[in-house]
């Protein structure tokens, strides 16, 4: 019931974001982050671009979502992780198959 309240939160708050990471990939960094906007898309920005931008379902707390960077597939695993009362989003995201970081939405 927890992880319901929790996406209701989110969605009624509007936006959620991650704090800017800076990840190695392909040779060299790239600051990612990623937001949940107020009309329930999740977008994911590599160097201040938007790489991903999907919709996702109001009460899921586990999706996929996809897209492309520099011609090489971009997929994010979203779940929600509890700990107690509270839960935090995550996002997994994967560069060509391979987890370049970790962001938690805040």
């Amino acid at each position: 019931m927890y992880k319901y309240v929790a996406v209701a939160f989110l969605l009624m708050a509007g936006c959620a974001e991650s704090i800017p990471e800076v990840s190695y990939y392909d040779g060299h960094n790239i600051t990612m982050q990623m937001r949940a906007t107020p009309e329930s898309n999740w977008e994911l920005l590599i160097d201040g671009e938007i790489v991903v931008q999907q919709k996702v379902k109001a009460f899921s707390s586990n999706e996929t979502l996809n897209g492309v960077y520099k011609g090489k597939p971009v997929m994010i695993r979203r779940y929600l992780r509890s700990n107690g009362w509270a839960s935090t989003h995550v996002a997994d995201v994967f560069i060509d198959g391979r987890l370049v970081e970790t962001l938690v939405l805040q």
